[in-house]
């Protein structure tokens, strides 16, 4: 039997995420570059997500801007139901806060600023997923507490960790 070769497809990201405990959003942008293996509806993917700029507020009230790099731990792993077209998939990545600023006002962050361990990403597709042209991708995850922060660490744990953080996304092949 001939064994297929998995076909490579790079999609364009586009979305946005909130996050819960800082009752804000930031816009995603990025690439995911996938090997799908067609014979077993299963892929691997490298993901990488664009550096990106959160609106939150602090204490419920207080404007803060945060800007978040991410770093993908691992390969993107999943699958297509081949009866739904349903896509479910898993990435693991690291939150890192390079800067929060408040009234234009830096009170932490920085190259060190992260959560203290990965986030694992449930994603599952909104409908039928086509792996040649994509679909749109949904979530929920949580992110660690903080650490290495700088003096307000525990404070910005508070505006950035916790469950409950909401993903959507649009995955589509760049326009050939």
């Amino acid at each position: 039997p001939t064994i297929d070769p998995p076909v490579d497809v790079l999609f364009n990201l586009k979305g946005s995420t909130t996050i819960k405990a800082g009752n804000g959003t930031a816009p995603l942008s990025g690439k995911i570059d996938a090997d799908f293996d067609l014979a077993s509806s299963t892929f691997t993917a490298d993901l990488t997500l664009d550096k990106t700029k959160a609106k939150l507020k602090a204490l419920g009230f207080l404007p803060v801007d945060a800007d978040l790099a991410f770093k993908s731990v691992g390969k993107t792993t999943g699958a297509i139901d081949k009866s739904t077209g349903i896509l479910s998939a898993t990435s693991k990545t690291d939150i890192f806060i390079t800067s929060v600023k408040s009234f234009g006002l830096k009170i932490g962050g920085g190259p060190t600023c992260k959560a203290s361990s990965p986030s694992t990403i449930p994603l599952k597709s909104v409908g039928r997923f086509n792996p040649l042209k994509g679909g749109t991708v949904e979530g929920t995850y949580s992110v660690a507490k903080l650490q290495d922060c700088g003096a307000l660490t525990p404070v910005l744990s508070l505006f950035a960790s916790g469950s409950g953080n909401k993903i959507t996304a649009t995955l589509a092949t760049p326009a050939s």
